[in-house]
């Protein structure tokens, strides 16, 4: 696939939600109060930017929450989320489980090319 894409396109194109997130097992215990993480997950994807108009924007994404699941999915960290993201094309719609504010909630994004 990656082949036949540089062959046709130059460059290789790959689903996205259009944000800027890091794995929460990477952010110590004192920084999470800093960042308003209100929960004890160990596993997940913490949002740090939402790009302007992109399908995480639409979906309702925001910053603060933490992605715990894609299509029921655990999203453990940033390649596990990258993993599920390109097991499908841009233009699917995916449903995202996050944790915001302790509670967690499913929202749906469309994907969209990088």
């Amino acid at each position: 696939n990656i082949v036949n894409q540089l062959v046709k396109k130059g460059k290789i194109v790959r689903p996205q939600l259009g944000v800027k997130v890091i794995a929460l097992q990477g952010i110590p215990s004192s920084y999470r109060k800093h960042l308003n993480i209100k929960s004890n997950l160990k596993d997940g994807i913490y949002v740090a930017t939402v790009n302007k108009n992109s399908s995480a924007a639409h979906a309702g994404i925001k910053v603060g929450d933490v992605i715990i699941k894609v299509d029921n999915k655990t999203v453990s960290d940033v390649a596990s989320l990258h993993t599920i993201l390109y097991n499908h094309k841009i233009g699917d719609t995916v449903t995202l489980t996050v944790n915001r504010g302790g509670k967690e909630i499913n929202l749906r994004a469309k994907l969209e090319s990088n």
